[in-house]
């Protein structure tokens, strides 16, 4: 049997066409690959987001950090400066020039000391979103960037009354630790405190009051560290300071090793048999203990 020439034409057109629409539809799906290829790509490519918001708040967490130092710092360095006015008021060659100035430094002391009070009771949270984060420290460092000009004002101001009244500055920024019957120690500087603890002849315990807890201050060779303890009981002559009276250095790391630092504290510090020897045997009811360069200690009626 034959098959017409007509009918085989016809399927091999036929064939051509169905190959033809075959390569059409690999050729589309190859295309779609690559599209899809890319797309892919393109998604492996974007960051995440929380990674992202987890680098950028480190830095304003640590910032807060120090805003909150810095603050601590100003209220303490607010409160000498409230004392140095007060001595000077009532030096017995004040002027009513001099004392104008004064009051007016003091009006300064008090604006400042309302709003640094201000800055340490608000709480900020800091899960709060970044954006609004950054808004309130960059208000608070404006805030706090002010109160530095305004104390330096303050410093100028009492710079002249001293020179006027030729007053030396330690005689307004003596440090007393102890008042006891009338007598009051001292120590001569900051540098001999830090060279008498590292030496061992005194010892200084920071009291928590809050938890209970004690920790001593142990001077390394280029830091201050603290241990958990107590000197009660060491051999050493106790008396309980005021905070002014501790190096800035050992106050600035003990805010830094520390948040309980903020919190209410009882400061003792422990004199060797040496020193307290030379206060004790003196046997008065008044005057001024001043201790000196390797624990020589002076009297001052």
């Amino acid at each position: 049997m034959f098959q017409n020439r007509s009918d085989i034409l016809k399927d091999n057109e036929l064939d051509i066409e169905t190959e033809t629409l075959q390569t059409d539809i690999q050729r589309f799906l190859a295309i779609i690959g690559f599209c899809l290829m890319a797309i892919f790509a393109l998604v492996q490519a974007i960051p995440v987001t929380s990674h992202e918001q987890k680098t950028m708040l480190e830095d304003p967490k640590a910032k807060l950090e120090a805003q909150e130092q810095t603050i601590a710092k100003l209220k303490e360095e607010n409160r000498r400066l409230k004392q140095q006015i007060q001595t000077l008021m009532k030096h017995s060659k004040i002027t009513d020039e001099l004392k104008e100035k004064l009051q007016r430094a003091q009006e300064i002391i008090q604006a400042q000391a309302k709003k640094i009070d201000e800055l340490t009771k608000e709480k900020i949270h800091r899960k709060i979103e970044i954006d609004k984060l950054k808004a309130i420290l960059a208000d608070r460092e404006e805030k706090i960037r002010k109160l530095k000009q305004q104390k330096q004002v303050i410093n100028n101001i009492l710079k002249k009354v001293r020179k006027e009244l030729k007053v030396p500055e330690s005689e307004t920024t003596s440090k007393p630790s102890e008042e006891k019957k009338g007598i009051y120690v001292a120590f001569e500087s900051d540098k001999v405190f830090l060279d008498l603890l590292k030496k061992g002849k005194i010892k200084l315990m920071i009291q928590l009051m809050d938890i209970d807890k004690g920790f001593i201050v142990i001077p390394e060779e280029r830091k201050i560290s603290f241990r958990y303890g107590s000197i009660v009981g060491s051999g050493y002559d106790l008396w309980e300071a005021r905070e002014d009276i501790i190096p800035e250095q050992i106050l600035s790391s003990f805010r830094s090793w520390t948040s309980l630092a903020h919190g209410r504290k009882m400061f003792i510090v422990g004199l060797s048999p040496e020193i307290s020897s030379q206060i004790r045997n003196r046997a008065v009811k008044s005057g001024s203990f001043i201790i000196g360069q390797d624990g020589k200690v002076t009297y001052r009626p």
